[in-house]
């Protein structure tokens, strides 16, 4: 029996640093890999195949090659089928996964589920910093342009990020309450470095054979800020709903039953 994996999280959120650590463990995540960027020096960890799958379902691909008959259903059973046939345990990570629960639940009702989530404003802040990064980059024309249209349009830009946080986790909440408990982890960075052995040794309950490799050697602090680097004047109403969610998230990352 093949066991998989669903590495679930916003954008921002750790996704990257927990699929590198269960890569390194033994969980294979894919053999074509989006590299490494601004935003995460040592790589995504996301395999492009999820990742074009995803896009052309969210109608993310570039008009030319956009079909209204889009077979979602069909193209994610191939690729399971396709890494059930090579591989006895493996994951995959997309954080656009969050947006196509509802389907992956229908294709693979039984998977297991990893859940890395993250305070939202330092969600919001990192994107922030990483648009500012990239901005360095750029001719000095474009880079003008986009230094002024973000000092104009800040307060909307990151309330927009604000709502996107809200929508990836409520999808992902949405997805848990389907899921018998024990199918599910819920874990913060900090509770991942905390009980990184009990997590390995849930997943080998489970029926994975996976080795255990303290994440601390690949850990960086520099990636994950202790403190924002600006105050977000949030609008009220997102962040109520952002602070109910989190809310949320924390009192499952403490009820984990194998932990």
């Amino acid at each position: 029996m093949n066991r998989i994996v669903m590495i679930l999280g916003m954008h921002r959120s750790g996704t990257s640093f927990l699929t590198n650590w269960l890569q390194r463990c033994g969980l294979y995540v894919g053999a074509e890999l989006y590299g490494e960027d601004i935003g995460n020096r040592d790589g995504h960890f996301e395999d492009w195949n999820f990742i074009d799958l995803h896009r052309r379902a969210l109608k993310e691909k570039p008009f030319e090659v956009q079909r209204e008959d889009f077979d979602f259903e069909k193209h994610a059973r191939y690729l399971v089928e396709v890494n059930n046939s090579s591989h006895k345990q493996w994951a995959w990570k997309d954080p656009r996964t969050c947006l196509l629960l509802d389907k992956w639940h229908m294709i693979i009702p039984d998977t297991s589920a990893i859940v890395i989530f993250r305070h939202y404003s330092f969600v919001v802040d990192s994107i922030m910093r990483r648009y500012k990064s990239q901005t360095e980059k750029k001719h000095f024309l474009v880079k003008a342009y986009r230094l002024i249209f973000l000092y104009w349009r800040k307060k909307r830009i990151y309330n927009f990020y604000l709502s996107e946080w809200i929508k990836y986790n409520q999808q992902i909440l949405m997805y848990l309450k389907k899921k018998d408990r024990k199918d599910y982890l819920v874990v913060s960075l900090d509770i991942l470095l905390q009980s990184s052995e009990a997590i390995i040794a849930y997943f080998n309950n489970l029926g994975f054979e996976l080795s255990y490799t303290d994440p601390l050697t690949i850990f960086k602090p520099n990636l994950f800020a202790e403190s924002i680097s600006e105050k977000f004047d949030f609008r009220t109403d997102l962040e109520e709903k952002a602070k109910a969610i989190y809310s949320e998230l924390v009192v499952l990352s403490r009820t984990n039953q194998f932990l």
